[in-house]
């Protein structure tokens, strides 16, 4: 038993620190976080995504990660599978990296150039990394019926990434269509069970159009480049090639994996978006080149304290950095940090809406948070985001309010859309200033009443 516990020391620690990380470290940074939330909540609540509310991707990750909100819808749950399924990914790292996983573990705790947060939060855009390296490390370990299967989850993960990668695979095996054929045979076995679902639930017109034909206009009102994180982004792919031609390593299907992979920095080039293809950059870094480490007898206890100080000095800098900052029980949201002012106006906006019919158009972070809050169904409206409608989708949108009535609409004046990263839909709010009335005003938030 005490040698079991030592040898797997390593995983109980990874899980509190995941955990501690989610619900603490990095919570006050939502980002997409209460998006995917969101399309698992859904899921939950019994709606039929992409007819109920918007979704621009297939339902693997939403429904992966509302398994555990079946027993309860609080954001607590969702962190603590998170943090379980990064020990799994860990797990793996292990296997592939060896001790080096500690060395990527900890580069990722350093403020510059990849931020930790984008790499541990839950959503599809973790998966499309787990199972990214989940490929490389199946290509020498596992059968092509397996590696086919992985192809599948991936295309209902995120479609754009997942159909790329399956085009690596004709493009590396195109000598040996009998192997391609049958990873793809065995990728269309999750890709069937999805279109049945489609079919069973009268959605696959509304897939189609959000999912595929929305591409065109998420990337025509979707549009960002950062000069900094893109030449980044260009040094690193320099130094994997150089390193490639010095170390004398033959071409494999990984390169070609990672070039698929670049394109999860389009349309916007961001540093988000960036520190995703440099987080696989990293790894495969890692994985094609010996760095000839020894593996110290105390490597584990010294990056484990290691770790625990970069975040916890990151935690006291958040703390310091946002003022009056402290921790609420609400509905759903246990443990949530927020500053007085946040908390007192959040009390004063639900007290007005009680027993009212509204439409909140709010950050999309918002949007989620006081929807979930009071355990309602999502709408359309909870995804307030350009591009996330389908095809003209701000224009479904116009018309959709244009049809509403006797309703209170909730703006937030304070999100800042001056820069071309906001993907806020402001046509609506326009819309909603234009045709209702300015009944009430609660701090940031402006309340109009539609006839």
């Amino acid at each position: 038993m005490k040698d079991w516990f030592k040898h797997n020391f390593k995983y109980f620690f990874l899980f509190l620190f995941f955990f501690f990380c989610l619900q603490f470290v990095y919570t006050s940074y939502e980002m997409d976080t209460y998006a995917n939330y969101a399309f698992s909540y859904g899921l939950v609540k019994g709606q039929i995504p992409y007819v109920d509310y918007s979704l621009i991707i297939p339902l693997f990750s939403p429904f992966l990660y509302s398994l555990g909100l079946y027993f309860s819808h609080s954001l607590l749950v969702l962190y603590l599978e998170q943090a379980l399924f990064l020990v799994i990914f860990s797990h793996l790292l292990f296997k592939i990296l060896h001790h080096k996983t500690w060395l990527f573990l900890l580069l990722l705790l350093l403020p510059w150039p990849i931020s930790f947060v984008y790499a541990i939060y839950p959503g599809y855009n973790f998966l499309v990394f787990f199972f990214f390296c989940l490929l490389i490390y199946l290509e020498d370990n596992a059968s092509d019926k397996i590696i086919g299967i992985v192809l599948g989850l991936l295309i209902l993960t995120k479609h754009t990434i997942g159909i790329l990668f399956l085009i690596a695979n004709l493009l590396y095996h195109h000598k040996d269509i009998k192997r391609f054929g049958t990873r793809l045979f065995y990728a269309l076995i999750p890709l069937s069970i999805f279109f049945i679902y489609l079919l069973l639930t009268k959605s696959v017109s509304s897939f189609i159009d959000m999912c595929f034909l929305g591409l065109f206009t998420f990337s025509s009102h979707n549009n960002y480049l950062s000069i900094p994180y893109l030449i980044l982004v260009l040094i690193a792919c320099l130094i994997l090639i150089i390193l490639s031609i010095r170390q004398k390593i033959s071409f494999n299907i990984s390169y070609l994996y990672l070039l698929m992979y670049l394109t999860i920095i389009y349309p916007i080039v961001d540093d988000y978006h960036c520190s995703l293809f440099l987080l696989a950059a990293l790894f495969l870094f890692l994985y094609n080149f010996p760095l000839n480490m020894q593996s110290p007898k105390h490597l584990q206890l010294l990056s484990c304290i290691l770790m625990l100080i970069l975040s916890c000095s990151w935690l006291f800098i958040t703390t310091k950095t946002i003022k009056d900052l402290h921790v609420y029980h609400l509905p759903n949201f246990p443990f949530k940090i927020l500053t007085k002012t946040d908390k007192k106006n959040t009390d004063k906006l639900l007290n007005y809406l009680q027993d009212k019919k509204y439409i909140l158009l709010l950050g999309h972070g918002k949007n989620v948070f006081f929807t979930i809050l009071n355990d309602q169904k999502l709408t359309h409206y909870t995804n307030s985001n350009n591009g996330n409608h389908g095809y003209n989708g701000t224009q479904k949108m116009l018309q959709k309010i244009a049809q509403e009535h006797h309703q209170y609409i909730v703006i937030d004046t304070s999100l800042d859309c001056s820069t071309s990263q906001c993907q806020y839909m402001q046509e609506l709010e326009e819309y909603v200033k234009t045709n209702a009335k300015l009944v009430k005003n609660i701090a940031y938030y402006n309340i109009y009443y539609l006839e």
